[in-house]
């Protein structure tokens, strides 16, 4: 949490009512507040559009708590306030991935990764229950690892950093590899 404490998303909120940030361009990240609590859902697909020339999956952050491998929201390293905001909708918090530079963070890193086809990933979805896809296509690394939802999960509701996210891949196709 202390990546997402840097951004001062929060104290930004005492001066308008939103604000964002970008970080590794890879994850966007919206608090919405008051009168435009609801647009969030309408402004972060804008922004995605404006900035990046397409749509990308955009998730809100108290869909959290349905996912039960997830950090606690506590251990988050947000105030009270904070969290109490978020739990009765004063706040909102919008994070969408930029799959593509995702891609291309990983490509940087050293990874080959690539979008599957819609039919490769209709096959692999046959084999692997956590398969994340976006419009019908799925993510595959080097050829051999499936960008799965735990993953996704952890870079947008743990605010684990898409290079650390990127590490712990390279990490896993080593050890496969030994």
């Amino acid at each position: 949490m202390d990546l997402f404490r840097g951004f001062n998303l929060f104290k930004r909120l005492e001066q308008k009512n939103w604000a964002y940030t970008i970080y590794e361009d890879v994850l966007t990240i919206g608090l919405y507040q008051k009168e435009i609590v609801q647009m969030g859902d309408v402004i972060l697909p804008l922004l995605n559009q404006e900035l990046f020339g397409k749509s990308y999956p955009i998730v809100n952050y108290m869909q959290k708590l349905k996912v039960p491998i997830n950090e606690p929201i506590y251990y988050q390293g947000l105030s009270k306030e904070h969290i109490f905001d978020l739990f009765f909708g004063r706040i909102r918090m919008l994070i969408s991935i930029n799959l593509d530079n995702f891609i291309n963070l990983c490509i940087k890193n050293g990874l080959a990764a690539r979008l599957l086809t819609k039919k490769e990933t209709m096959k692999n979805k046959k084999n692997k229950v956590d398969l994340f896809e976006w419009k019908k296509q799925g993510i595959i690394i080097n050829e051999e690892l499936i960008l799965g939802y735990g993953m996704i999960d952890r870079m947008i509701f743990d605010f684990t950093t898409p290079s650390s996210i990127i590490k712990n891949m390279k990490l896993q196709i080593a050890e496969k590899n030994v």
